[in-house]
């Protein structure tokens, strides 16, 4: 099974933008949590239970109120306990931001990592990153 690729549109709120007028980085975090939804219940999952471990932004240009977004979101390496995901922000159709983060399963009872996404980490492939 090939693990999805999916495309979250998103729509850019007045309270997104900063002083300059440009959406703030702050908003850029809602925006990859948002898509990560969207992933996770593409694979099936509709209530992750897991934490993020890390994030990495890179801010290739600017995004602007009229601006039309979306935020296309991969796995680019997985594990039985985390998986990586790459997400990428284009504005009208250019890539302007990009970003992994490191999804880890969480047992809230216990409050240590655990098995992520429990029987499909076996037989699915990692999207090729290029």
């Amino acid at each position: 099974m090939q693990l999805p690729i999916i495309e979250t549109d998103i729509q850019i709120r007045f309270a997104d933008l900063d002083p300059l007028g440009h959406v703030s980085n702050n908003s850029y975090s809602q925006y990859f949590e948002v898509a990560r939804l969207d992933w996770f219940n593409a694979v099936g999952v509709e209530r992750p239970m897991s934490v993020l471990a890390n994030v990495n932004i890179d801010f290739l240009g600017e995004i602007n109120l009229s601006d039309k977004i979306h935020v296309k979101t991969r796995c680019i390496k997985k594990g039985t306990k985390s998986l990586q995901l790459a997400h990428d922000i284009y504005a009208n159709g250019v890539l302007v931001t990009k970003s992994t983060a490191v999804v880890v399963g969480f047992d809230p009872t216990t409050r240590k990592s655990c098995t992520l996404l429990e029987g499909w980490q076996a037989s699915a492939e990692v999207e090729d990153s290029k």
